[in-house]
């Protein structure tokens, strides 16, 4: 098992946990705490007894093993137990979904389609009859079902390798139904934080396109920038992320605005200032997640408000113990947007301690470099100027690695020197 070193902030560590005891004591209602430079740990072992390996989240209090009673403390690299133990795990889940589309949107999509292969004459319809796995629920929607995919998350302390299969819905003038394929993503994340990202479709080879970004300190919170194929939601519910690193935000940047026996809710609401600081935040909203005290704080739940007034939500409905700690095991996904709405069910398939990762990239394999663009990449600034196209190679490698130790180094510089 891996083991945590922790390290203490004593004066905001007992100021915190003295806080959080009256909280405790007093039983009265929390409108809002600031966290300043704390991150959530929780690290000491509920003293109870080990309940069956895998329990819903809506078993009954009896068979619930009893919340954590020890207080938040800053831990090294790690934001939190959970973190620490997946850090070591590889994850294979399984999910299938469904998709609600509107007849309308179905219609523009297919009159830009026509405009763009200037069609202009012809008038879209739907077309009869619909595909397999697609209905029409009334007048006004589409629905398509048995949408599957695949997750495989490989974790070690300083590379995580996600790659993703998912089948997705087509819009043609054949109506709407799955693609013929499924579209495969492959994505590294270098460092201990994930400072350098790389991706490509399918597994990289000769005949595909690898593509390099930087993120620095915090990468793991961010999304794969080229392709979104990995998502920073993925990596909390699916491979044991913290929460509390998403959307390149450090824990000061959350608020606790609610305490009660059985969780901890975080709230995220950027200010202007912020919003310019973290540029990365184009069209969010404001998120709030839920963290269950009775499962070594893991996410119970995550909300996400964008500003185009679209909404998603990921719910823990299951949860497993893995590596001694508790982590999901079966994910709900929901999400409404302008183009209709969206429900998909993750399963944890498999769970097991993680062999060395190689960076199996074979040499020659055409690369775009955007490390000159930094975090500016992640608002979609994709500026050709400063993109290098080169050629994979184990100096390139080196180069990388060169990069997240210096990106490192000045981290922990910066740290001593506040």
């Amino acid at each position: 098992m891996l083991l945590c070193k922790r390290t203490g902030l004593a004066g905001t560590q007992l100021q915190v946990s003295y806080l959080l005891q009256r909280v405790r004591t007093m039983r009265v209602p929390i409108r809002s705490f600031a966290v300043v430079g704390i991150c959530l740990s929780f690290a000491t072992a509920p003293s109870q007894q080990t309940p069956a390996p895998e329990t819903k989240a809506s078993d009954p209090e009896g068979s619930r093993p009893q919340p954590s009673k020890s207080a938040p403390a800053r831990v090294s690299v790690y934001y939190d137990r959970r973190e620490c133990a997946a850090a070591s795990m590889t994850f294979e889940w399984e999910s299938v979904g469904s998709r609600v589309f509107s007849k309308e949107h179905y219609i523009q999509r297919l009159q830009r389609m026509l405009s763009v292969l200037e069609f202009t004459d012809e008038t879209p319809e739907m077309p009869k009859p619909l595909a397999p796995d697609v209905s029409e629920i009334d007048e006004k929607d589409l629905f398509i079902e048995g949408l599957r995919g695949t997750y495989r998350i490989e974790r070690t302390p300083d590379i995580t390798r996600v790659r993703v299969s998912r089948e997705l819905p087509f819009i043609s003038s054949e109506g709407l139904r799955k693609s013929d394929n499924p579209l495969e993503y492959t994505a590294f994340y270098l460092g201990k934080t994930g400072e350098a990202v790389i991706s490509s479709l399918r597994d990289p080879s000769p005949e595909s396109v690898v593509h390099i970004a930087f993120a620095g300190a915090g990468g793991i919170g961010l999304p794969e920038p080229i392709f979104s194929g990995v998502r920073a939601e993925m990596l909390v519910f699916l491979g044991g992320v913290s929460p509390l690193r998403m959307f390149g935000c450090a824990p000061e940047d959350w608020k606790l605005v609610e305490v009660s026996e059985e969780a901890w809710v975080f709230e995220f609401d950027p200010d202007e200032e912020q919003r310019k600081r973290m540029a990365e935040l184009s069209g969010f909203g404001k998120a709030r997640v839920r963290l269950n005290r009775a499962y070594d704080d893991a996410p119970e739940q995550l909300e996400i408000f964008w500003r185009s007034d679209s909404y998603e939500r990921w719910t823990t409905e299951a949860y497993r113990r893995v590596n001694d700690s508790w982590m999901p095991s079966r994910v709900l996904h929901e999400w409404s947007g302008a183009d209709g709405t969206g429900r998909y069910v993750y399963e944890l398939v498999a769970a097991t301690p993680s062999a060395p990762i190689r960076i199996d990239i074979p040499e020659g394999t055409p690369v775009h470099d955007w490390r000159l663009l930094g975090r500016a990449l992640w608002r979609g600034e994709r500026d050709d100027d400063r993109t290098i196209e080169t050629q994979w190679s184990p100096e390139l490698l080196r180069d990388l690695w060169r990069q997240i130790q210096r990106e490192s180094g000045a981290a922990r510089q910066g740290e001593r020197q506040k």
